[in-house]
């Protein structure tokens, strides 16, 4: 198995850089073996490491760079610590604080050391502008894949949309050839076999040869309705409880449901349930993803006019999220095509959702 290359980051380079400097200036202190030179360099270790372990503002440093000025003054030979606030603040980006220290270092600066000042300035505006190059690098990358995850989403749920209006549209043209084959041709025939029969009886005491087609032509006539109601009741949906789907749903979900129902929910169409089995497990989905609930409470009420689900949660319910999930606004687009609604009331300590199906008559 190949190794992945290690790749180098502008902070990986910023701190070896760091170990060089005090590496650096370790070598000043064992040079000079003056107290005060051994004193600025724990107190540079000790601004570091703290500013590393810790999360405190760039500003803060001020103070420690007016302390290696008072020596700097005092100890003119010892300027070369300000070399480390020069570096630190021109790695953040703090180029006008970096322009504090820079500038008395070069003042108290001799020989090659203005040199070693220009060096670690460069080096530390380059870490910085690659720094920064990263960071915009790494924030297209994030983008670039939550926006692939979010059009993956999108995908799947409009790859599920199309099933699930696919099936309404199966149940729904299913259902209307059902009752064009009851409504039309089932009263036809049987019109024809209320004919029949009565012309059966009426020459049942008369002796004529057409007694026998009749006789067959009744049979076959009861067959083709007897075929016809066979072939009607195939052709239906299945009378599904839509309360047994429901227990489906809320047997698998992790928090406690109380659930009612009201009305003949057998009087339903078969998109109607099918639309009402859909939007709960949208709702039951969203309170899974964006709420933390002790209690959902299932309401379903049917009526002579319409269905109305509800679905509460007393859970959390993340502000973003109520209006922003595809998942809702593919399913109010769903009930909006049957002339029906979805709304939502987020109270102090509950979230609401409200779906209204009309029930077309006839």
């Amino acid at each position: 198995m190949r190794r992945k290359p290690m790749e180098f980051s502008p902070r990986m380079v910023y701190m070896a850089f760091m170990l060089i400097l005090f590496l650096a200036l370790l070598f000043f202190f064992v040079k000079g073996r003056s107290p005060w030179v051994f004193l600025l360099f724990l107190m540079s270790v000790f601004s570091i490491l703290i500013r590393w372990r810790f999360s405190i503002k760039e500003y803060m440093m001020m103070y420690d760079v007016s302390l290696y000025i008072v020596l700097s003054l005092l100890y003119p030979g010892e300027s070369i610590f300000l070399t480390l606030p020069v570096f630190y603040f021109t790695y953040h980006g703090r180029f006008l604080f970096a322009m504090y220290p820079l500038s008395f270092g070069l003042y108290f600066s001799r020989g090659s050391e203005s040199l070693f000042y220009t060096w670690v300035l460069l080096i530390g505006i380059t870490l910085y502008l690659w720094e920064r190059e990263s960071r915009k690098y790494r924030e297209n990358a994030d983008q670039l894949r939550n926006r692939i995850y979010q059009l993956e989403e999108t995908e799947a749920t409009l790859l599920l949309d199309y099933q699930d209006t696919e099936r309404m549209s199966r149940l729904a043209e299913r259902q209307r050839i059902a009752e064009i084959l009851h409504d039309n041709l089932g009263h036809e025939l049987t019109a024809a076999h209320l004919s029949l029969k009565a012309a059966d009886t009426i020459i049942q005491s008369e002796d004529t040869p057409a007694k026998v087609p009749i006789r067959k032509s009744l049979e076959r006539l009861e067959k083709s309705l007897t075929q016809l109601k066979e072939s009607v009741r195939q052709l239906e949906p299945e009378k599904d409880n839509l309360s047994l789907n429901f227990e489906e749903l809320t047997d698998r979900f992790p928090v406690p449901v109380k659930m009612e129902i009201e009305g003949d929910v057998r009087q339903l169409k078969p998109y109607v349930r099918q639309l009402l089995h859909m939007s709960l497990k949208e709702a039951l989905t969203n309170v899974t993803k964006h709420a933390h609930p002790s209690l959902v409470e299932i309401g379903l009420e049917v009526t002579d006019n319409i269905a109305r689900l509800t679905v509460k949660n007393d859970g959390v319910y993340e502000e973003r999220s109520i209006h922003s999930g595809n998942g809702i606004r593919y399913m109010r687009k769903r009930l909006e095509a049957v002339h029906g609604s979805l709304s939502t009331q987020k109270g102090k300590d509950d979230f609401l959702l409200i779906v209204i199906i009309p029930l077309q008559k006839g």
